[in-house]
Formats: C-alpha cells, structure tokens, sequence
C-alpha cells in the first residue's frame, strides 16, 4: 500500500477523512492495518495536491498494474495518474469492475457512487 501522507487513525486523521461516512473511515484503517506493507511517500500528515501527484507517481513507477476508481471526467488527480501510468504502458484496470481503462477524450458524465469499492 502507498500512502501521500503519515496516518495514524488513533493519532491524526486526514482532514479530509473526517468527512467520509463512518464506513469508509474503518475500511482505510482496515486497510492500513492489514497492508503487508505500507509506503509513505510524504512524511507529514498535512494534505496536499503535491502529496497525491508523489503517492500516483510512485504506484506507477513501481506497481504491475494500477487499480483505479475513476469517474472518467478528463481533469484531476485520478486522471492525471490514469495518464501517466497509459503513456508508460501500466495497465489501469477500474477497481469496481476489473475493466480495463484508459484516457478517452469525451465527456463522460460520473457515475453517481464512484468513489465505493467492492467489498473484501
């Protein structure tokens, strides 16, 4: 598991996190404390776009394959790490389907419950 930032969830949460639903907050934490491994790639707790781009960066230059929850809409962070990992012939497969994904330049409207992975 690759990180963009410190986590600790009996410490320091995320404040980002402190928004998702009850649910998804234990199911990180599960994740987290699960992981064979777990790669932080920013050692501060402090959220930022800088932190994202390092974490994406760093699944695409050392992962087989990318596993992406992505609405499809061409700008942002999941976008721009779909992109990089087509342009260096990582393959993206979606999360929820196990389709396999790319940059198409059209406008595809999100699908309402984009951000849900399956369950374990």
């Amino acid at each position: 598991m690759v990180m963009p930032f410190a986590y600790d969830s009996e410490k320091v949460r995320w404040a980002h996190t402190t928004y998702w639903p009850k649910a998804q907050r234990e199911r990180l934490d599960y994740l987290v404390q699960n992981a064979r491994y777990v790669h932080v790639v920013n050692d501060t707790t402090k959220v930022t776009a800088k932190g994202y781009h390092a974490r994406n960066t760093a699944l695409v230059d050392h992962g087989d394959v990318v596993l992406s929850r992505w609405d499809g809409r061409g700008h942002g962070g999941t976008y721009n790490c779909v992109k990089q990992a087509n342009s260096k012939g990582v393959p993206v497969f979606d999360a929820g389907t196990l389709k396999k994904i790319g940059i198409h330049h059209s406008r595809k409207q999100p699908s309402q419950d984009w951000h849900r992975l399956p369950d374990p």
